[in-house]
């Protein structure tokens, strides 16, 4: 039962959400795929990141992920503050974020990316549905702090062969290059 999203969960909780998604018609259409579902994350609330990046149907994550960044639960930002920009050319690292002690380095450290964002546009885009993500196979680039203060990046990649998003996070490496055509968000 590891893998149980609601395993922390009571039944009064599981209840509750129940009702507060329209009860149980509503939550069967959403699982059936028949009910469009929306999750918006309030600004400044609190994320359980641990309960949504566990790998399922639709999403594969790295373990990376949580020993890297740590998945917790803390406060985050809304998804409509992120910013994005789409890489016209093949870009590496260092000129997306700036070489370690830089500047841009530091502005990227100061405007990374929280988790909590990142599962707010995965759920709008359940099945890889179309969205602010890209759904084609390209990346979806996300600078993130990790645990150690250091700079990480989670690309975030729809897969339609297999029918999942994957969730990848990397340290960063100035020379790592992403292919035109990827997007860059930040906040």
């Amino acid at each position: 039962m590891s893998n149980f999203a609601a395993r922390n969960l009571s039944l009064g909780q599981v209840n509750a959400l129940v009702k507060k998604l329209g009860g149980e018609a509503a939550v069967l259409g959403i699982i059936a795929g028949t009910t469009k579902f929306t999750l918006e994350i309030v600004e400044g609330s609190t994320f359980d990141e641990a309960a949504f990046f566990q790998p399922c149907a639709g999403r594969w994550v790295d373990a990376d992920l949580d020993r890297y960044v740590g998945l917790e639960t803390r406060s985050t930002r809304s998804a409509s503050a992120l910013n994005c920009r789409q890489l016209e050319v093949g870009e590496n690292e260092a000129t997306m974020f700036g070489q370690s002690g830089s500047d841009q380095y530091a502005q990227t450290l100061a405007n990374v990316c929280d988790l909590g964002q990142i599962a707010e546009l995965i759920a709008a885009q359940e099945g890889g549905k179309p969205g602010v993500l890209l759904n084609n196979g390209c990346a979806n680039i996300f600078p993130v702090r990790g645990k150690d203060g250091s700079l990480r990046v989670v690309h975030v990649f729809w897969s339609g062969g297999v029918r999942r998003w994957y969730v990848y996070c990397d340290p960063f490496k100035a020379v790592s290059v992403w292919f035109a055509g990827g997007l860059v968000f930040s906040n």
